[in-house]
């Protein structure tokens, strides 16, 4: 493996480095709508609060994740991965 390269356990691991090495860098274009990596990587962080505190899912839980083609999609799955629940995505 080069030194260039990263291990990633997942998605959200990934997001969290791009975060930390390029937070003003375009993450997710949306419509109108732009996300750098810091705003988004925020976004996670709260969905995976919401998913801890409020849902009580737990590393391990699956989820259905329903959603139209839409940021929060991609908010709650990052979050989801963070936290080690398995996501399974249904297009609506």
């Amino acid at each position: 493996m080069s030194s260039t390269s990263a291990d990633f356990q997942n998605l959200y691991q990934a997001l969290r480095h791009s975060a930390a090495r390029s937070p003003d860098a375009l993450a997710l274009a949306f419509e109108d709508r732009r996300y750098l990596y810091r705003d988004f990587h925020l976004r996670v962080q709260r969905a995976m609060a919401q998913l801890d505190q409020v849902w009580s899912l737990r590393k391990g839980d699956r989820i259905l994740l329903a959603w139209g083609n839409h940021p929060a999609f991609c908010e709650v799955l990052f979050a989801a991965l963070g936290l080690g629940i398995e996501v399974v995505p249904f297009s609506t």
